[in-house]
């Protein structure tokens, strides 16, 4: 017999505990032997093992049984890389080991007692089935194995993995998820992922261990909700001078180059896997630590996901967005909110880094704008000040871009200029908050006009930091051509979502200062839309509205008031707009 015992045993500095091992050998009559075994975790007996050896002829044949007794899988944790994942809970078990030693037979059940895996990166914990797993005749057998998260939707494994082949094992094991809550998470120091991500996944796992196939689809549901903190970006440019000057020191040997890490394949699995993402998928990018510049974005696509044996991944497909919002600050430009243009999407063609962008998201802006022919007056026009990224995604091209849809005399200004022109008077616009033309009419740069924009900025910068809601402030100088008289308008924008994001409420207002306002008989909100999303994959709303608009001088105050229904369906004929209903399995 032999016996060992080491106390506190660490692994690369990770605790492990006080284990100790024991192993007892006793002939018997005959060619038989006795067998006995065990194994200490922090001086608890939680794995022991008895039986007989015995020689028949050339073959060594064996019975053997082993118990599990409250092994913590907490022993596991000192091995994990980075401590990645922790796990908790217990192990039962028995096992029966029976005939030669070539082609043995292995029998019994294992149970899981309040097993659980925290995954630290994603800030979710995975809790397994308490049910047992069989062990029949070298078949690890999987009866609908559940993992839960924080819903009463688990993942279930069916199947089986057959161990009778002890050379090359074999599974056909079914992945099977309806309305799965795949992450569930609140924001954390370590969270590189946090929100909500909800899932339906039907998958096959076929094969020999060593070149496993793996085929099915996964639809990511329109209830996702999820951030992705994002480190390295190149819309990041506080720190684009970094490393413009650099000083060397050749006796310092941090600065040499590593040896280049090959990707470690998985074992040779060959995986494709088709990707549904409903319209509704909310996807977010934190751009800076205190989540005040971001990137947010709703649409969805059709992708297919490929992973060979040989460890190369590769993406194909398009990821189309309806709409989104896109809030970050440059330089010489303060923090600023653009609107994603519906229809601006990302393309992979392969390479999963490597997608081109098309990308284009606007802001309006009001400015004021020299009036009569002398430049005395002034009026109030509404611009569309537009970034757009298009390009590779390691070296997109940013583009700024100005127009004014709703006044054909600027416009025609606009267009009579060149792509650079209008860049520069765009990010004019955006840094100052001023339209300044070639007229040599001075109506749109005054002292007041820069003082406002600067107030606003900040009050809008303040305002960025509200969570779950946007609020925006705008400040309006204005003169008469005619009378020279000066007006200010106070605007103001409120939006929020609410009840996992199937509300949105929308109010906005203004209020007048100076001659001729008409407070008085004003009121304080001049719009009002509240808008409610039917189904999960964000295909049907409902839209309630109220809103108050000053067209012209001959229109005057337009007030729309009214309910609509909103369809989102992509079709190949009219008649596919009206179909609600799946068609069953058997169905013409």
């Amino acid at each position: 017999s032999a016996e060992a015992n080491v106390q506190k045993l660490t692994y690369e500095e990770q605790p492990v505990g006080d284990v100790g091992l024991g192993v007892t050998w006793l002939p018997g009559e005959g060619n038989t032997h006795y067998l006995s075994s065990y194994f200490l975790y922090n001086n608890q007996d939680v794995l022991s093992a008895d039986g007989t050896l015995v020689q028949q002829g050339e073959k060594n044949v064996m019975d053997i049984s082993a118990n599990i007794t409250r092994l913590p899988l907490a022993i596991a944790n000192a091995f994990v890389p980075d401590q990645m994942a922790t796990l908790q809970g217990r192990a039962d078990g028995e096992l029966l080991i029976g005939g030669s030693m070539d082609q043995p037979t292995v029998d019994g059940s294992l149970s899981l007692d309040s097993a659980n895996v925290y995954v630290k990166m994603l800030g979710s914990r995975y809790w397994m089935d308490n049910r047992p797993i069989r062990l029949e005749n070298n078949r690890l057998v999987f009866d609908k194995f559940a993992i839960y998260t924080t819903s009463d939707n688990p993942f279930a494994i069916n199947g089986y993995v057959d161990f009778r082949n002890m050379e090359r094992p074999t599974a056909d094991l079914t992945l099977q998820a309806n309305n799965y809550t795949l992450l569930n998470a609140k924001r954390t120091r370590e969270s590189m992922v946090y929100g909500k991500v909800l899932v339906d996944m039907l998958a096959t796992v076929k094969g020999p261990l060593d070149a496993l196939k793996m085929r099915g689809n996964m639809n990511l549901l329109g209830t996702t909700d999820v951030t992705y903190v994002l480190t390295d970006s190149p819309l990041t440019v506080e720190d684009r001078l970094d490393g413009l000057v650099s000083f060397v020191s050749f006796r310092d040997t941090t600065a040499a180059a590593s040896a280049a890490v090959a990707n470690v394949p998985l074992g040779g699995m060959d995986m494709l896997m088709a990707v549904h993402i409903d319209d509704a998928v909310r996807l977010r990018a934190d751009l800076s630590p205190d989540r005040s510049q971001y990137i947010e974005l709703e649409g969805g696509g059709d992708l297919s996901w490929q992973y060979t044996p040989q460890g190369d991944m590769s993406l194909t497909g398009r990821y189309t967005f309806s709409g989104g919002v896109m809030k970050f600050s440059l330089p010489v430009i303060p923090l600023k909110e653009f609107q994603i243009v519906s229809g601006s999407y990302v393309d992979w063609r392969g390479d999963v880094m490597g997608p081109t962008l098309n990308l284009k998201a606007q802001e309006r802006m009001r400015a004021s704008v020299a009036d009569g022919d002398d430049g005395s007056g002034s009026r109030m026009v509404n611009f569309d000040v537009s970034i757009a990224l298009k390009g590779r995604l390691a070296s997109p091209e940013l583009v700024f871009d100005l127009s004014a849809p709703e006044d054909a005399t600027v416009e025609n200004q606009l267009q009579a200029m060149g792509a650079e022109e209008r860049s520069k008077q765009a990010i004019t616009m955006m840094a100052t908050g001023i339209y300044l033309n070639d007229s040599g009419k001075g109506g749109g740069l005054t002292m007041g006009s820069a003082l406002n924009s600067v107030l606003q900025s900040q009050i809008n910068a303040l305002a960025g930091g509200m969570k779950g809601a946007s609020f925006s402030v705008g400040i309006e100088d204005r003169t008469s051509a005619e009378t020279g008289d000066k007006q200010t308008d106070y605007s103001f924008r409120y939006s929020q979502r609410l009840f996992n994001d199937r509300v949105q409420i929308i109010i906005g207002g203004k209020v007048s200062t100076g001659a001729n306002a008409t407070n008085d008989v004003e009121s304080f909100i001049d719009n009002i839309s509240l808008e409610y999303r039917l189904d999960a994959s964000g295909t049907r709303y409902i839209r309630a509205f109220h809103n108050k608009n000053y067209e012209s001088v001959l229109d005057g105050e337009i007030t729309e008031t009214g309910v609509g229904l909103v369809l989102r369906r992509k079709m190949d004929r009219l008649s596919e707009l009206f179909i609600f209903r799946k068609k069953k399995k058997g169905e013409p």
